[in-house]
């Protein structure tokens, strides 16, 4: 991890505020909230809060929460056009196009633990589904959400977040809000940047992908094994992890921080890719999802897991059909959604990328 000086930052993306002010004034914490023993155990176990009977009310002042979508919570049961970006068969590209010494490197890396993530599309309808059950509660942080489960309140933190995917939160020195100019000599300008006629902006995730799935002559080379990792570096960063919608173009930052291997290796991916799916979560258009598209950018994935965990759905849904504030509709597809997710669960369960 990067040193604690007067340089280091935390990194800023969709609010002036710094991300992770508490871990900043905690040095302690602020390295890895996963590797935390006091008060980021204490709050990533501090998951749920018992409610009171009060189940039909829309708001209580005596509870202290409200649904923050009360007009999408009827039995309708519409399919809701939600898109989820976390492109999850980049890991097969990967695994299928690097060599066997290149992607020993990738496994060596910080995110090497995911080369075994497995290729499934998760029902984006569950993610849908999950954001009807978000309530404002009082006394909540700007980061962090609550979701209300038959009788209980379940909070998603950057503390639940870094539990799950182990991802590495905390200080850093280099600012991806930079002016981050790409020399020459690096892998954008020599690979990317002469094949990409169409834009002089920047490369489309769908362009780089191509690039390096049916590489040109140059690039196949031996010297250039180097290369291609870095390019299925920042094609994981961002397909998989950031998650953004591929007709965007791959920001310059990624290609600049990929550069330096110690700075990829220290860099709070944990706590950008969060900011992200943080901001998309609570700016979702659940009340239109009805009827009009909308995107969750960011590790949906990770939330999705944390909250089939921790939500008693299965095994036992008496307990959960018998509320009246999730509907049966919701634990019907959700059990049908669980066959697919199971296999995301199984991956975080055993991977160790959570220790």
């Amino acid at each position: 991890m990067a040193s604690s000086d007067n340089n280091n930052m935390e990194i800023e993306l969709y609010r002036p505020s710094q991300v992770g002010e508490t871990d900043a004034a905690n040095p302690t914490n602020a390295e890895n909230p996963t590797n935390s023993t006091n008060a980021n155990s204490a709050n990533a176990a501090e998951l749920s809060t018992t409610i009171s009977d009060n189940e039909n009310a829309d708001a209580d002042s005596t509870t202290g929460w409200k649904w923050k979508w009360p007009k999408v919570r009827n039995p309708a049961g519409k399919k809701a056009s939600i898109l989820l970006d976390v492109k999850t068969d980049v890991i097969q590209d990967i695994n299928n196009r690097l060599g066997k010494q290149t992607l020993e490197r990738f496994r060596e890396s910080c995110f090497g633990a995911y080369l075994h993530y497995p290729r499934s599309q998760v029902p984006a309808t569950v993610m849908h589904l999950m954001l009807r059950q978000q309530v404002i509660k009082e006394g909540a942080v700007e980061d962090e959400l609550w979701f209300l489960v038959g009788d209980t309140f379940v909070r998603f933190s950057k503390y639940e977040y870094a539990l799950v995917t182990g991802l590495r939160f905390g200080p850093t020195n280099f600012d991806p809000n930079a002016d981050n100019e790409i020399r020459k000599d690096e892998v954008y300008r020599k690979f990317i940047d002469p094949h990409n006629k169409f834009s002089k902006k920047g490369a489309k995730y769908t362009f780089v992908l191509n690039l390096f799935n049916n590489p040109p002559k140059e690039l196949r080379r031996s010297k250039e094994r180097e290369s291609l990792l870095k390019i299925a570096k920042v094609l994981f960063v961002h397909g998989f992890l950031v998650a953004i919608d591929t007709r965007y173009r791959i920001a310059n930052w990624v290609w600049s921080l990929v550069e330096n291997e110690n700075e990829w290796e220290t860099f709070p991916c944990g706590a950008y890719s969060f900011q992200i799916l943080m901001y998309r979560m609570k700016n979702a258009k659940v009340k239109a999802g009805d009827k009009d598209n909308y995107h969750i950018y960011g590790f949906s994935h990770a939330f999705l897991s944390f909250y089939f965990r921790v939500c008693t759905w299965f095994g036992g849904y008496t307990n959960v059909e018998a509320k009246t504030q999730v509907r049966p509709a919701t634990a019907f597809k959700a059990a049908m959604s669980y066959k697919v997710i199971e296999r995301v669960l199984e991956f975080f369960r055993f991977s160790g990328v959570n220790g």
